[in-house]
């Protein structure tokens, strides 16, 4: 999984010995029901990050609205994702 802003739906070229297959998903609803509805496995530091509710549901938004996290970066914590 590779999470990025953008505006396009360009090609991604990858490897095809390491990556099956490449989508583009705009909803984080969407991206969530991916696992249940299909073959796919996450990693699983993104598994980490799925449920922990102040990650992908505060990054998501904000990524699409500024294009950045920026305002929302916080440097100064450590984070454990026991």
């Amino acid at each position: 999984i590779l999470i990025g802003l953008c505006k396009d739906q360009i090609p991604v070229a990858h490897n095809p010995e390491e990556v099956e297959e490449t989508r583009w998903v705009s909803d984080l609803r969407e991206l969530r029901r991916l696992p249940r509805s299909h073959h796919y496995v996450f990693t699983p530091w993104f598994e980490l990050l799925a449920k922990d509710e102040d990650c992908l549901e505060l990054w998501w938004p904000t990524i699409k609205k500024t294009g950045d996290l920026g305002r929302i970066t916080d440097m100064g914590s450590i984070r454990s994702f026991d």
